[in-house]
């Protein structure tokens, strides 16, 4: 959900903000939420594996993941002991964030330099997501990380390795 965070701090504090790096994240255009963002790719190419797994509470409210399917979707690339780490630590979230409709400008929003890295074992944003999401709203620079939803954990060297070679790249930070 970190993806339409940013683009909303991106909208509101664009003097403030020299380059976004999306990480694995949701793309939104102006007024799309993280909803319509799986409703438009369900369309052409189904459920996504995280939208599967999703469980609402009752009143909708709150959303969580099966036990065994929190290792597959965000940690499969992982060593053993984070993933034994993040099972013990997975909580249930609030379901209203994944509603919100940003209202993004091209003044604002439009004018940030916008980089993007996919990680290609991810599994909550599937490759033909990521295709329309950068055709929907493309970004300046797309780099591809051997990685899964949680690269932070499974790949850091090289994942920290992107993030310096993003920011010292002359003109595209």
């Amino acid at each position: 959900m970190a993806g339409i965070l940013i683009s909303l701090l991106a909208e509101q504090y664009p003097e403030k903000i020299q380059s976004l790096i999306y990480l694995s994240a949701y793309l939104p255009q102006n007024k799309q939420s993280l909803f319509d963002l799986m409703a438009d790719h369900q369309q052409e190419h189904g459920l996504t594996p995280i939208e599967s797994a999703l469980e609402f509470s009752a009143d909708k409210r709150r959303c969580t993941l099966a036990t065994a399917d929190i290792i597959p979707l965000f940690y499969n690339q992982c060593s053993a002991d984070r993933q034994q780490w993040a099972l013990q630590h997975f909580q249930e979230q609030a379901s209203l964030p994944l509603a919100t409709k940003p209202s993004l400008s091209d003044a604002n929003f439009g004018s940030v330099h916008k980089n993007y890295i996919r990680c290609t074992h991810d599994q909550i944003i599937p490759a033909s997501q990521y295709t329309m999401m950068l055709a929907a709203q493309p970004c300046q620079a797309v780099y591809e990380l051997d990685a899964d939803h949680s690269p932070f954990w499974s790949n850091p060297q090289a994942l920290s390795e992107l993030i310096v070679k993003i920011v010292k790249k002359p003109g595209g930070y």
